[in-house]
């Protein structure tokens, strides 16, 4: 079990690195458009 924790971590890590990233680009996006959309109208 604990040959496989370094690896399990490494995992975790990454998803975790990979959906901050998400919801940080999916955050930036609705600034852009809520930016953006007085702009338009």
């Amino acid at each position: 079990m604990l040959a496989y924790l370094p690896e399990l971590l490494k995992g975790l890590h990454t998803s975790l690195t990979l959906t901050a990233a998400a919801l940080l680009l999916a955050l930036l996006c609705t600034i852009v458009l809520a930016l953006k959309m007085p702009l338009l109208n």
